[in-house]
Formats: structure tokens, sequence, C-alpha cells
């Protein structure tokens, strides 16, 4: 469960940076480059043994590096989503996005359906849907409809891979070693998307972006590296740990957003983090 709570703490402040960042108004693109390159650093610096060998011989490595690249599209489609439709709207589709891989997990890793289970994942989609839902002109899906879907299919299928490559491939001494190739792809990848509009980044850069881009790698290392760990506790199946972690990712980042960003909640927020207390105690008990 330590590795659970350490994946949610991670991910809430990936939350955090970015709402820091549209405060500062970064460029998002060049610090999840930077992002990136800490985060593949610190994976190769925890890893002990020969690391450039050991990651051409990674089991699963054409799916870790499709999976890796995945993941700076998707980084970059949420941006987008987020400056187009809102923050509440992208969110949504984010977080919404835990019924792909706990379909996965029921129909196709046979694990077991129970009432308890399920009472709780539909609590936890209800509590995630008014949690991060503000009051935006518009509704959720009648500006950028595609763009939207194409972050809640995409979110949905990262982490669909993240349990299917951890259940087929990674033994537990190759969780560092999958973690680091996984964002030196994603580096690389980022690197590609960058150099189509190198000069207007280069424009835009200034050292605190490094600053961002390093504490926005050291956690976002974490969350992937804690995550697996959870995925690989015993006892711990993936239709429960999955919207146990997008929830409390919800409720930590709200509440880190009420105490220093001052971010007012709706009732339909509370009620949504209502919801979504119970829907973790729900689980909890399943």
């Amino acid at each position: 469960m330590i590795y659970l709570f350490l994946s949610i703490l991670s991910s809430s402040l990936i939350f955090m940076a970015f709402k820091w960042m549209g405060r500062l108004g970064m460029n998002t693109l060049l610090v999840i480059v930077i992002n990136y390159l800490v985060a593949a650093i610190t994976g190769i610096m925890m890893y002990e043994g020969d690391f450039a060998n050991d990651a051409l011989n990674l089991p699963g490595l054409f799916w870790t590096i499709i999976l890796g690249s995945g993941f700076v599209f998707m980084f970059y489609a949420m941006a987008i989503a987020t400056h187009r439709s809102g923050a509440a709207p992208a969110a949504v589709a984010n977080k919404m996005s835990v019924v792909i891989p706990v379909a996965v997990a029921f129909l196709f890793l046979n694990e077991a359906l129970t009432i308890l289970k399920t009472s709780g994942i539909i609590l936890a989609l209800i509590g995630i849907y008014f949690s991060t839902k503000k009051k935006e002109k518009s509704g959720i899906f009648s500006r950028n409809f595609l763009l939207l879907l194409f972050v809640f299919i995409g979110s949905g299928i990262i982490d669909t891979s993240l349990k299917l490559i951890e259940k087929y491939y990674l033994k537990e001494g190759d969780i560092v070693l999958f973690a680091s190739t996984l964002f030196i792809t994603a580096f690389i990848s980022g690197i590609l998307i960058l150099s189509f509009r190198i000069k207007h980044h280069i424009k835009s850069f200034y050292f605190k972006k490094i600053w961002m881009g390093i504490f926005l790698g050291l956690v976002n290392f974490g969350s992937i590296y804690f995550l697996v760990l959870a995925l690989k506790s015993p006892g711990m199946e993936s239709s429960v740990l999955f919207p146990l972690n997008n929830i409390g990712v919800v409720l930590l980042s709200t509440l880190l957003s009420v105490m220093f960003f001052k971010e007012k909640l709706s009732a339909g927020n509370i009620f949504g983090l209502t919801l979504s207390v119970l829907a973790l105690i729900v689980l909890m008990m399943s």
C-alpha cells in the first residue's frame, strides 16, 4: 500500500507542477522534454548493472519503446486540451479513462468481478467526474471533442499497457531498467517534436524551466516507478489499483490546490469528493 501512496503523491505533484507552470506562463513542451531527460538520468543513476547492455535485452523492449513514445504525445495532448477546452474537461477525460484498464482486467486478465468492487468502481467514476468538473462556458464535449476523446482513449491505453508489460514481461529487478528505458524513449520523441519549432523554443528558454523540468522529472519517475511496484504487490488487482490511484490523485491534488492555489470548490466538487472518499473505502474493503 505504501507504493500506491507514493505513486499518488508523485502524480499529484505533477499536477501541481503543471498548475504552477500555467501561472508562470511557461512553454509546456520544453519543460516536458527536460522532465523526461531528468527522469531517465534518475533511473540510470539508480540502476546497479550495465544499463546500456541490459536495456537492449530488456524483456518487452519493443512495447516499452512504443509506450515511451506515447508518453510525450499524451503529455502534450493534455496540455493542448487544457489550453483549448479548459482544465476541467481535460482532467475529466484523463481520469475517467480508468474504465479502459479496469475493463481489460475483467475481460482478459480474469480478475474477479464482485458486487463490492463494482460498486466501488461506479462510485469512483461518478466521484472523479464531479470532483474535477468546473463551471465552464461550454460543455465538456461541446468543444474540441476529438482532442478530449484522444486524451481519454490514450490515457486508458497507457495505463493498460503498463499493466500488460508488468504482468507478462517484467521481473522485480527490471522495474528501474524499464522506467529508465521508457523515459529515454519519451525524451527522444520529445526532442523530435521540439525540433519542428526549435527557434520558437530557444527564444522562450529561461532557467526557471530547467528547475521546473528537474522537479517534474523526479516526481514523474516516482509516479511510474511506484505504480509498477504497486502493480507487483501481492494481492493487488489492477481493477482495484487503478481506480484507487485515480481517486487518490483527485483527492490529494484537490487538497493541495485549495491549500496552495486557493482554488474554490463548488457544491458539485464537494459532492464528488465525498463520493470519492466513499469509493476509496469500498474499494479498500473489496
